[in-house]
């Protein structure tokens, strides 16, 4: 099943793309083979709150603040990302800078690229939280928009 939901028209997004690679089959193979049932339910309950943060109704009541702190609760993980930061520890330690800071920061994936979601213009914080990395010329950033209508098909 889907859905179609409206997304806030002032949501970005700033992937950090490093110099190096994890293969998907390698970062598949960090996983454990069974969870602990309070990491799963944790997991739920946190992607449940991800199209709340994302919700342009946030905003219109001036809900701004809150809509960043649902982002960042949405994106905690307890499924893939502490068994695979051993196999990417600059991405690691990339999303515990911006994740210190209060930023929605998280694996893009399988990694090991790094994904920071938030409400406003942004750059300039994110871009500061960054600015070792940037500098080192390891990584390199892309601030992207969020696409707000997804795929179109059209019949011809």
């Amino acid at each position: 099943h889907t859905i179609n939901y409206r997304v806030a028209d002032d949501l970005t997004a700033a992937v950090f793309v490093p110099d190096y690679e994890l293969s998907t089959e390698k970062a598949r193979r960090a996983l454990p083979g069974q969870l602990a049932f309070k990491d799963a339910v944790h997991n739920v309950s946190r992607v449940s709150l991800l199209p709340a943060a994302m919700n342009p109704a946030m905003l219109a009541t001036g809900q701004r603040q809150n809509a960043n702190a649902l982002l960042f609760a949405a994106t905690q993980d307890r499924l893939h990302q502490p068994y695979r930061k051993g196999l990417m520890q600059p991405s690691w330690d990339l999303i515990q800078a911006f994740r210190s800071r209060g930023f929605a920061a998280m694996v893009s994936g399988a990694g090991p690229c790094v994904l920071v979601l938030h409400h406003g213009d942004a750059v300039a914080d994110i871009d500061e939280v960054a600015a070792e990395q940037l500098a080192s010329g390891h990584w390199k950033v892309l601030h992207l928009p969020i696409d707000t209508v997804g795929v179109q098909v059209e019949r011809k």
